[in-house]
């Protein structure tokens, strides 16, 4: 009672709850919720919009992918609610009457851990117009990332993406995940078929159910998941060795050393890589006395690789050769650089 006009509220479902009261009382209302059925499917004489409807944002991206970058074939994928299907419909008035087309719409629901299933599902494209909130538009790019090759492989079959997914859960680079466990952990169960056998299962204790999460921002939710059972290593050993990888505490070269020994006896990848001095050498000092003894060594070699900067991968070899594979190749490379005079 009283109650001259009403400001607010923000959200498009909070409104919606009330607008058929607000019709009843004939109170006006003043809003920024972008629902469109406000204004369009139901309109609300009493309803004021201060501010644009869901899909109207998505107006001028659409005319400037269509006139200015000459898509004519676009996949749109969004979150599955109302403000997703609007803001998807909106692109597409405006991209179809521009002449392009939308080959195919996405709706992932708002918390979905991994976004490989739907990756795979984007191909014969020229775009792909995303419509996500909060956190999840660098969480899809991210797995976007994937070539569309890496995201049919891992969705072949349900437990490779739940195993993928437990690994980039694990806090592991999606992308640097897809290609270990294309190339190395199913490379290698494709030429021993039998490990495919969970009755294999012997090498390890899977945890108890966790819940996944990493300060990364990706694959974080609150679902309850069991360790997927998919060859002889858990996830969380793949995701250990793509993450020392990535954080350079072991070489590409160490980690195949490593991944074999996991293979073959099973343990932890982190005290493995501990007790058997498998860590990257840091130390500039002993890197660059390797560098020295190959140059001296080869001093041929080197003067031709100051004519030839495509020797310079021989030397880049000789030294990891003669370091186990701990030396960090980069800072080899960047030292045969400045020892040779090469660019």
């Amino acid at each position: 009672d009283k109650v001259d006009v009403i400001l607010g509220p923000l959200a498009a479902f909070e409104l919606l709850a009330i607008t058929d009261y607000i019709a009843q009382v004939k109170t006006p209302l003043l809003s920024l919720a972008a629902a469109e059925d406000m204004t369009q499917r139901r309109p609300n004489p009493y309803f004021l919009r201060a501010s644009a409807t869901s899909g109207q944002a998505m107006h001028p991206m659409a005319d400037y992918a269509a006139k200015e970058l000459k898509l004519k074939r676009i996949v749109c994928i969004s979150e599955d609610f109302a403000f997703g299907h609007e803001q998807m419909g909106g692109f597409q008035r405006v991209f179809e009457d521009n002449g392009g087309k939308i080959l195919k719409k996405l709706w992932p629901p708002l918390v979905t851990p991994d976004y490989t299933p739907y990756v795979a599902q984007i191909d014969d494209c020229d775009g792909v117009c995303q419509g996500f909130a909060g956190s999840n538009p660098l969480r899809f790019m991210k797995t976007y990332g994937l070539s569309g090759y890496d995201a049919n492989v891992l969705v072949a079959e349900r437990i490779r993406a739940d195993y993928f997914e437990q690994m980039v859960g694990e806090g592991a680079e999606p992308k640097a995940s897809a290609n270990w466990l294309i190339n190395e952990y199913l490379g290698r169960m494709n030429k021993e078929p039998e490990k495919y056998d969970p009755s294999c299962m012997t090498w390890y204790s899977a945890p108890s159910p966790r819940r996944l999460s990493t300060n990364s921002g990706v694959a974080q939710h609150n679902t309850m998941m069991q360790p997927v059972v998919f060859g002889p290593l858990p996830a969380s050993a793949n995701s250990a060795i793509v993450k020392m990888i990535s954080d350079k505490t072991i070489s590409g070269k160490i980690a195949k050393d490593l991944f074999e020994i996991l293979w073959t006896e099973g343990g932890d990848p982190v005290e493995i890589v501990e007790a058997r001095g498998m860590k990257q050498v840091t130390d500039m000092g002993a890197i660059e006395k390797a560098v020295d003894d190959i140059i001296a060594a080869n001093p041929e070699k080197a003067e031709q690789a100051k004519l030839k900067p495509n020797m310079l991968g021989w030397f880049v070899g000789q030294v990891m050769k003669s370091s186990g594979g701990k030396a960090n190749p980069a800072s080899v490379n960047d030292l045969l650089k400045t020892k040779l005079g090469v660019e």
